[in-house]
Protein backbone atom coordinates (compact mmCIF):
# COMPACT_ATOMS: atom_id res chain seq x y z
CA UNK A 1 0.00 0.00 0.00
CA UNK A 2 0.98 3.69 -0.66
CA UNK A 3 0.31 6.97 0.37
CA UNK A 4 1.24 10.06 -0.75
CA UNK A 5 0.71 13.73 0.63
CA UNK A 6 2.22 16.68 -0.72
CA UNK A 7 5.87 15.87 -1.63
CA UNK A 8 5.93 12.69 0.71
CA UNK A 9 4.88 9.25 -0.56
CA UNK A 10 5.20 6.22 1.82
CA UNK A 11 5.08 2.79 0.60
CA UNK A 12 4.12 0.14 3.34
CA UNK A 13 5.77 -3.37 3.34
CA UNK A 14 4.63 -6.28 5.28
CA UNK A 15 6.30 -9.90 4.99
CA UNK A 16 3.02 -12.32 5.73
CA UNK A 17 5.30 -15.40 6.34
CA UNK A 18 7.27 -16.23 9.31
CA UNK A 19 10.52 -16.44 7.19
CA UNK A 20 13.01 -13.18 6.17
CA UNK A 21 12.33 -12.28 2.46
CA UNK A 22 14.49 -10.21 0.20
CA UNK A 23 12.62 -7.53 -2.00
CA UNK A 24 13.15 -5.10 -4.46
CA UNK A 25 11.22 -2.17 -4.47
CA UNK A 26 11.18 -0.33 -8.15
CA UNK A 27 9.98 3.33 -8.91
CA UNK A 28 10.67 5.53 -6.11
CA UNK A 29 13.45 8.17 -6.23
CA UNK A 30 16.85 6.90 -6.03
CA UNK A 31 16.87 7.64 -2.38
CA UNK A 32 14.58 6.56 0.11
CA UNK A 33 14.14 5.92 3.96
CA UNK A 34 13.31 2.70 5.07
CA UNK A 35 11.56 2.34 8.16
CA UNK A 36 10.39 -0.50 10.30
CA UNK A 37 7.89 -1.24 12.96
CA UNK A 38 9.62 -1.25 16.56
CA UNK A 39 8.37 -3.39 19.47
CA UNK A 40 6.09 -0.21 20.88
CA UNK A 41 4.61 0.27 17.64
CA UNK A 42 5.77 3.11 15.54
CA UNK A 43 8.07 3.20 13.18
CA UNK A 44 11.87 3.67 13.86
CA UNK A 45 14.26 7.08 12.45
CA UNK A 46 15.13 4.69 9.63
CA UNK A 47 18.54 4.17 7.28
CA UNK A 48 18.62 6.20 4.06
CA UNK A 49 18.62 3.52 1.33
CA UNK A 50 19.71 4.11 -2.57
CA UNK A 51 18.61 2.39 -5.33
CA UNK A 52 20.46 -0.12 -7.33
CA UNK A 53 19.54 -0.52 -11.42
CA UNK A 54 16.87 -2.64 -10.03
CA UNK A 55 15.24 -0.57 -7.70
CA UNK A 56 15.64 -0.37 -3.92
CA UNK A 57 16.73 -4.06 -2.01
CA UNK A 58 15.96 -4.77 1.55
CA UNK A 59 15.27 -7.56 3.83
CA UNK A 60 11.86 -8.12 5.97
CA UNK A 61 11.96 -10.34 8.66
CA UNK A 62 9.04 -12.90 9.28
CA UNK A 63 5.82 -11.02 9.91
CA UNK A 64 7.87 -8.02 9.66
CA UNK A 65 6.05 -4.73 8.99
CA UNK A 66 8.27 -1.53 8.15
CA UNK A 67 7.58 1.64 5.27
CA UNK A 68 10.06 3.00 2.96
CA UNK A 69 9.30 7.10 2.53
CA UNK A 70 10.82 9.56 -0.29
CA UNK A 71 10.46 12.44 -1.24
CA UNK A 72 8.63 13.75 -4.79
CA UNK A 73 7.33 16.27 -6.97
CA UNK A 74 4.16 18.23 -5.22
CA UNK A 75 1.17 17.16 -7.17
Amino acid sequence: MAVRTSGQLRVFLFSATPRSKDLIVAGLPSEARLRRMGDAGGFTAGETINATGDGHALRLDGHEIAALDAEVDAP
